[in-house]
């Protein structure tokens, strides 16, 4: 490959990365080095100098309550010859804040099978983890609220099958439970 046509290449990479709006790590295992682009340093409130290595101590970066589900996908491709670690998990900023992080990354072998570089990006997610949690709170407080109702409340799809429905409604079309009666519709408790 010439010249041009590896800078033509250097350039599409480069634009693809600010299009996805991924972050970059380099993690060399020889020399210990870690390199992190300019946009994962953004994420994590860092500057050029002075950030950890979240992939090498994540018992100090990787949230609690993600640590030991990250640490094991992780020791799966440091020692364990996986071909690829892919895990979401709060990770700690420069400011103390949690944040969500989809995490990629690659590991690099030699000829002998030993690991030289990990390589991968970071995408913040936390937008979509905190709606998801306000969602998955919506309905959880939706649902204690058809509970408590004491007529009958469902809802259907085009195909007239249960998607959702309270109690009551399971109880008056002898389900038995909610669960029974989801993805039904009223032939299935009938007889024609």
């Amino acid at each position: 490959m010439g010249d041009n046509e590896m800078s033509l290449e250097e350039e599409r990479l480069d634009l693809a990365l600010k299009a996805s709006n991924e972050g970059i790590l380099d993690w060399d295992l020889q020399s210990g080095e870690m390199y992190y682009s300019n946009r994962l340093l953004g994420f994590l409130g860092y500057g050029r100098f002075g950030a950890p290595n979240i992939i090498e101590e994540p018992e100090k970066h990787v949230h609690p309550e993600d640590c030991a589900r990250f640490t094991r996908k992780l020791n799966r491709v440091l020692h364990r010859g996986g071909k690829l670690f892919a895990d979401e998990a709060r990770i700690r900023t420069n400011s103390g804040d949690w944040k969500w992080f989809r995490v990629r990354a690659l590991p690099l072998r030699n000829e002998e099978g030993i690991l030289m570089r990990l390589v991968g990006s970071l995408i913040d997610i936390s937008k979509r983890r905190f709606a998801e949690k306000a969602l998955a709170e919506e309905r959880k407080m939706i649902d204690l609220i058809l509970d408590r109702v004491p007529i009958n409340v469902y809802f259907k799809d085009k195909d007239s099958r249960f998607m959702r429905a309270n109690r009551s409604t399971a109880r008056r079309m002898g389900a038995g439970t909610i669960a029974n009666l989801i993805g039904k519709t009223d032939h299935d408790f009938f007889e024609k």
